[in-house]
């Protein structure tokens, strides 16, 4: 009985790290996809700005028309959050 039990442990113990692993890589693709948005963002907005096809006030309305509901599975995309994308650029 004893055995089984043992047998059994360790089936949940792979299974247990199999799924870590998997979330731990889920995590890290999610991370590595909403950096290369945000770089892409980044590059956007800055090449705009610089070349002066915006105007003052230009980010604030962007992220306005960008914040929730409108996109209800993101997250706002907040005037802080497009500082962010423009400080690499």
């Amino acid at each position: 009985m004893e055995q089984n039990i043992q047998k059994y442990q360790n089936a949940v113990d792979i299974i247990k790290t199999a799924i870590l692993q998997s979330q731990a890589r889920a995590a890290k693709a999610v991370n590595q996809e909403q950096l290369a948005l945000y770089f892409g963002i980044g590059r956007y907005v800055s090449a705009n700005t610089r070349k002066k096809n915006w105007g003052n006030g230009a980010i604030e309305s962007i992220s306005r028309q960008l914040r929730l509901p409108k996109f209800p599975l993101t997250t706002k995309f907040a005037n802080c959050n497009w500082q962010i994308c423009l400080i690499s650029h």
